[in-house]
């Protein structure tokens, strides 16, 4: 029942995935299928990709919607392919490099101290660099195309964001199609 997908596309689990985390973890532990797209062709880490935390209006509190060990959690579970494409050809990281919903919070000093990334000067790419390194430690197609034939290279270059774009050349200068974050960063 947990995998069985409504008439929109969407699993009990894919609606779990914008509510407080420990919900999700439910799921989890009920061994739900990381593997069932939504309506869109989405995945697991396309959905994750472009979450955001909010804060709560009535207790003026973060609600963590996905905390960093679930999300290392997700991340590394064989199931979550970091090339997956979704019906648009889009990977988890175009997905990524699209959001900007993160960012109303990243001004917020005790948010940015959990995802310092200390090679950044600018507050407001601390926590997308921190999320797209999280996201990327795993072999990733950097030449990946969506539908309009764009990069995750050419993504990251609209998207202004700078300390992702200078790796992602970083390794292209190189001439490796695949990058494994943890050796590069």
């Amino acid at each position: 029942m947990a995998n069985s997908p409504s008439t929109n596309g969407i699993t009990p689990f894919h609606n779990a995935l914008g509510l407080p985390s420990k919900i999700a973890q439910v799921y989890l532990d009920m061994g739900v299928d990381l593997n069932v797209p939504d309506a869109k062709g989405q995945y697991l880490l396309h959905m994750i990709a472009k979450m955001k935390w909010e804060s709560d209006d009535k207790t003026d509190e973060y609600v963590w919607t996905w905390t960093p060990d679930l999300f290392k959690q997700l991340g590394a579970l064989p199931s979550s392919d970091i090339n997956t494409r979704d019906a648009d050809g889009e990977t988890p990281i175009h997905h990524y490099l699209r959001s900007y919903q993160h960012l109303a919070w990243e001004k917020e000093e005790h948010v940015l101290s959990m995802f310092d990334d200390k090679t950044s000067s600018r507050s407001d790419e601390k926590t997308r660099v921190y999320r797209f390194q999280f996201l990327m430690d795993k072999w990733v197609d950097v030449m990946a195309e969506d539908a309009e034939l764009r990069t995750v290279l050419d993504v990251a270059a609209l998207s202004r964001v700078k300390n992702v774009l200078a790796l992602l050349k970083s390794v292209l200068e190189t001439g490796e199609k695949y990058i494994f974050l943890s050796s590069h960063w």
